[in-house]
C-alpha cells in the first residue's frame, strides 16, 4: 500500500516523471543546475496555512508536516480506502477536510495512490478491457472531497512543469467544479504563465456563474497573449459574450489572441457575429493573413452550416441574407 509516510516522502514530480523515465527532481538537487533555480515565493504567500517556507520552483510543494495525532487519523483513513469500506472512510474523510492542512495530506496521498494506478493500468495489456479501472475510484474520491482538494490539486499538479500531471489536475478540478473556483482565482496571481493558462482552461470550462465570469475577466487582460487567448475562449454564452468578443476583436492586436476570438465568435448563433466575422474574412483577405482568413472562413461556414461557401463571394451573399432569413437577428441553422 502506498502509505501516507511515503506521501509525505515523495516528490509527486519524480512520481509522475519515473514512468516517462525523465530525471528526479531529488537526483539533482545537489548540482551545479539546481543552485541556479529561482525561489517561487508566490505559492507559500498564497497558502500560508499549508506551506512550510519557500518551495522550490520545479520541487514539490513544501507543506507543513502534520502532527503525529493527524498522521495517525491519515493512516487509518487510507487504510480503510484501501480496506474498501466506503462508509467508514466518508465517516473519517468528513472528520478530516475541515482542516485544510488534513485535507491537502488526504488529498496528496490520493493523488500519488491514483498516479500509481494509472501508471500501472498502462503496463497492463488487458486494462482496456476494464470497464471502470482502479484508478477512476480513486479520481471520483478526490472530486468528493470537493472545495478542500482543490489547493492539493492546484499546487501538486496545476503547479509543477509536467503536463501529464497539469493535465490530470486539468480534470480533477473540472470535475469539482464550482467548489474550486477560490483555489483556482488565487492561481491568477502567480507568474508561471503555463499554470494561469491552465487555470483559465479550467473556469472556461465551467458553468457560468459571476464568479466564473470575474476570472475570465481578469484573465482577458492578462499581459500573456497565452492566458488572454484561453480567457476569450469562454465567453460562449449568449448575447453578452457575443458583445464582449465582437468589442475584443475591434481592440485586441495579438493574432494569437485574435484567432482564439473569432473561433469562439464561430459558436455564437446571432447575425451580428455574423457580420462581424465577415468584416474580419475581409480585413484578413486584404492584409494577406492566411491565419485568420482560414480562422473566419472556418468559423462563418459552421455558423452557415455549409462547407460549400469557399468564396468572399459565396460568404458575403449568405450574411446579406440573413437580414430577411433572420429577422430577430438569431440563427437557426444546424451545424
Amino acid at each position: 500500500m502506498l502509505s501516507i509516510e511515503r506521501a509525505l516522502r515523495w516528490s509527486l514530480l519524480a512520481g509522475l516523471c519515473g514512468a516517462a523515465g525523465c530525471a528526479s527532481t531529488e537526483a539533482g538537487a545537489g548540482g551545479g543546475a539546481a543552485s541556479l533555480r529561482a525561489v517561487d515565493v508566490r505559492w507559500h504567500e498564497l497558502w500560508p496555512e499549508l506551506a512550510d517556507g519557500p518551495t522550490v520552483a520545479d520541487q514539490t510543494f513544501r507543506a507543513r508536516e502534520p502532527s503525529p495525532a493527524l498522521r495517525a487519523g491519515l493512516r487509518t483513513a487510507a487504510q480503510t480506502w484501501v480496506d474498501g469500506d466506503a462508509a467508514r472512510f466518508a465517516e473519517l474523510r468528513d472528520g478530516l477536510v475541515g482542516d485544510p492542512l488534513a485535507a491537502f495530506w488526504l488529498t496528496r496521498w490520493m493523488i500519488l495512490r491514483m498516479v500509481d494506478e494509472r501508471r500501472l493500468e498502462r503496463r497492463d495489456d488487458d486494462a482496456a478491457l476494464i470497464a471502470q479501472p482502479a484508478w477512476r475510484r480513486t479520481f471520483d474520491a478526490v472530486v468528493e472531497i470537493g472545495a478542500p482538494a482543490a489547493p492539493c490539486v492546484v499546487l501538486d499538479l496545476l503547479r509543477p512543469a509536467d503536463a501529464v500531471g497539469r493535465e490530470l489536475g486539468a480534470e480533477l478540478l473540472t470535475a469539482i467544479g464550482q467548489p474550486a473556483l477560490p483555489a483556482l482565482r488565487r492561481v491568477l496571481d502567480v507568474e508561471d504563465e503555463r499554470v494561469r493558462r491552465a487555470a483559465v482552461q479550467v473556469v472556461a470550462g465551467l458553468e457560468p456563474t459571476p464568479e466564473t465570469r470575474a476570472i475570465l475577466d481578469a484573465a482577458a487582460r492578462d499581459p500573456r497573449f497565452g492566458v488572454r487567448a484561453q480567457a476569450w475562449r469562454g465567453f460562449v454564452h449568449g448575447a453578452e459574450d457575443a458583445a464582449r468578443l465582437r468589442a475584443a476583436l475591434a481592440t485586441e492586436s495579438d493574432p494569437f489572441v485574435r484567432i482564439a476570438i473569432v473561433e469562439t465568435l464561430g459558436a455564437h448563433r446571432d447575425v451580428d457575429s455574423a457580420r462581424a466575422l465577415l468584416t474580419e474574412l475581409e480585413r484578413a483577405l486584404a492584409a494577406d493573413d492566411a491565419r485568420m482568413v482560414e480562422a473566419s472562413r472556418d468559423a462563418l461556414q459552421d455558423l452557415a452550416g455549409r462547407s460549400d461557401l469557399t468564396s468572399l463571394a459565396a460568404l458575403r451573399a449568405w450574411v446579406d441574407s440573413l437580414t430577411t432569413a433572420a429577422p430577430d437577428g438569431l440563427l437557426d441553422t444546424e451545424r
